[in-house]
């Protein structure tokens, strides 16, 4: 007859109750996911809804913090007196930008002014915030004080 040693018995032993005693297998972390719209299936969903309605909210409250409606009547009536007060950006852009620029004021009812501030009010946001991060103007104050 052959012998086990008693750790070679608490191997086998714990084995077998691990087996026997398996914890059922954790179901894979699940993020929400959205249920994604088809071309055929396009109405907007409850959060889509609610982000709209809040959106309208915000701007009955507080506007579009451009006076934008109010800049392109001012123009439209008197141009002369708001040439003072403006300035007019021109560039050349390519054709299919500008069909672009054209459809995208249409679809949300901007108008190119509107969307060209925008644009620029961005940009000019991000340039400030990059030349601050790099320290690109570090110095200069100094040697012109000097």
């Amino acid at each position: 007859m052959r012998t086990t040693s008693g750790s070679a018995r608490w191997f086998f032993f714990a084995g077998v109750m691990l087996e026997r005693h398996k914890s059922p297998p954790r179901p894979e972390k699940r993020y929400h996911e959205f249920p994604q719209t088809t071309h055929e299936d396009n109405a907007m969903n409850t959060r889509d809804t609610l982000t709209l309605k809040a959106l309208l909210l915000k701007q009955s409250i507080h506007g579009t913090g451009m006076g934008s409606d109010m800049v392109d009547v001012f123009l439209e009536k008197n141009p002369e007196e708001m040439k003072s007060e403006m300035r007019n950006i021109c560039a050349f852009i390519h054709k299919d930008l500008f069909a672009k620029v054209e459809t995208t004021c249409t679809n949300l009812g901007l108008s190119k002014r509107q969307l060209v501030e925008m644009a620029l009010i961005d940009i000019m946001e991000k340039a400030d915030s990059i030349m601050a991060r790099h320290n690109v103007f570090e110095g200069i104050d100094n040697q012109e004080e000097a």
